[in-house]
């Protein structure tokens, strides 16, 4: 059990930081400089959603052992 939940960490922090670089390397246009970018808040929103789960499957770690 303890292979699988460090198999989906992993896959989870990989996953954040390819969102991390995509936010890094955003390339704004003159229009969401002016008035921000829907896509880049979707980034953002998934970044946050993947730093919850990892952090919740670092607590199950801690619990188990």
């Amino acid at each position: 059990m303890e292979e699988d939940i460090l198999r989906r960490l992993e896959m989870y922090k990989s996953s954040r930081q390819i969102l991390i670089d995509k936010q890094t390397n955003y390339r704004w246009s003159k229009k969401e400089l002016e008035v921000g970018s829907s896509s880049y808040g979707i980034y953002q929103e998934q970044e946050l959603h993947f730093t919850i789960r990892i952090r919740e499957l670092e607590w199950v770690l801690n619990l188990i052992k």
